[in-house]
């Protein structure tokens, strides 16, 4: 049958939207196409200003948006219509280009990963506490109607104590993304370069897992063991992983992830504990114990009826919220650490053989 209205949501994910956040776009590339379309689509920003050292690209993404282009990434940041920086570029130029603008005084929205090594997004967020502006990391799929949904039912007791999680998440990536990502608009070699990019499923990809991971547990990892390889030669990146994640409450979470799966994409995410268990993709259900939310014990519960939201909206809307009430933001530069933490162990692991410590990491790199 279908759920009840306890598994029912808001309608509207932008009620209580406040301020007017003016944000200039740092690199127009793939990503950056997407990222612009979210912060138009957010009641409470603007995009003022673009940037790519490809003019075309900028020109492209301005005009549909009526927004200016800036002959430089020094016009951007300091540029008097631009309150925030959206910084969209590869993973190697994250960590300059934000301190860059907290330098500046701007706010920084930095697309996930936080950088391409965990040194460098250490310092990256550094510098933002010592500009005294807010950063955060593009992890929207904390706003998927699923996973809003699974975080009220985990938060009201539907898996009790916390057991452990699976992710899956697989990909047909073709040979032209290495030179030319999905669109061929922006040609670089750049994903397929380890120095670049950091990595390649994990860090690409499966990073937005790892953030829903801590979202919805509400834990930190404490250990992570890794294997990773690579396919599809020529790139320097893995595309396949096999990871294990240990919680702090002793619970474990595997994920399998590759980017060379022929004809399939598709993602799964799952968790379970003591009184129930909670699927997040592909389809939404529950099965809990105890009486949640209205819930009957003991049966599947799908998730249904759940409206279309544009995520990465939310994303930034909830921030110029979050900046306009002087609150922290819903994801932290803390939050952005922790998924890059984790990242680096996986690969440090994979590279020694060795279950890794992602706060032994952090404490060693702040050193």
């Amino acid at each position: 049958g279908r759920a009840p209205s306890a598994l029912a949501l808001a309608d509207d994910p932008f009620a209580g939207a406040v301020g007017r956040l003016r944000i200039g776009l740092l690199g127009c590339g793939d990503i950056a196409r997407l990222n612009a379309a979210a912060v138009v689509a957010a009641p409470n920003a603007e995009l003022t200003a673009c940037f790519d050292p490809a003019p075309a690209l900028a020109r492209e993404i301005a005009d549909r948006h009526g927004a200016q282009v800036t002959e430089s990434a020094e016009e951007l940041v300091e540029h008097p219509d631009v309150d925030a920086v959206f910084v969209c570029v590869p993973h190697h130029l994250h960590a300059p280009l934000a301190m860059q603008a907290a330098a500046a005084g701007r706010h920084v929205i930095v697309e996930k990963p936080p950088a391409h090594t965990l040194a460098a997004a250490l310092t990256m967020v550094s510098a933002a506490e010592q500009a005294g502006v807010t950063l955060t990391v593009c992890f929207p799929n904390r706003y998927d109607p699923r996973v809003v949904l699974a975080r009220r039912l985990i938060d009201a007791g539907a898996l009790g104590d916390l057991g452990g999680a699976e992710v899956r998440f697989f990909l047909d990536r073709s040979a032209g993304y290495w030179v030319g990502g999905y669109s061929g608009r922006s040609p670089s070699t750049w994903r397929s370069s380890r120095a670049q990019s950091g990595g390649g499923v994990l860090i690409m990809n499966l990073s937005h897992q790892l953030d829903l991971l801590r979202h919805l547990t509400q834990m930190d990892a404490v250990a992570v063991t890794a294997s990773t390889a690579t396919a599809d030669r020529p790139a320097e990146v893995e595309d396949a992983i096999s990871l294990s994640v240990t919680f702090s409450n002793g619970a474990l979470a595997s994920a399998v992830a590759s980017s060379a799966v022929r004809g399939f994409n598709g993602s799964e995410l799952r968790l379970w504990g003591r009184a129930g268990q909670v699927i997040v993709e592909p389809h939404g259900r529950v099965y809990t114990l105890p009486a949640v939310d209205g819930l009957r014990t003991g049966r599947w519960y799908p998730f249904d009826g759940l409206p279309a939201v544009n995520s990465r909206a939310v994303f930034v809307s909830r921030f110029a919220s979050a900046l306009h009430e002087g609150r922290p933001p819903d994801v932290t530069a803390q939050d952005g650490l922790a998924v890059q933490a984790i990242t680096e162990a996986a690969y440090r692991s994979s590279a020694d053989g060795t279950r890794v410590s992602p706060s032994d990491l952090v404490a060693g790199d702040a050193r």
